[in-house]
């Protein structure tokens, strides 16, 4: 069975859950092959920009 990571990005927390949560995507180690972004309508493109320029910054 395949071995399924959770790594939550949020700026304004360490943890959610008892997980840690990163920054910024581009802080995630290693490969991230899905994003689910849920945020707030006004802040969906400056976080699907990050995300857009994930594999080219890595």
């Amino acid at each position: 069975m395949p071995v399924i990571a959770v790594h939550p990005v949020n700026l304004k927390r360490d943890t959610v859950g008892g997980i840690k949560v990163y920054p910024s995507v581009l802080d995630i180690p290693g490969d991230v092959e899905l994003a689910l972004i849920t945020l707030l309508q006004s802040a969906v493109w400056t976080s699907a920009g990050g995300s857009g320029n994930y594999g080219r910054l890595r």
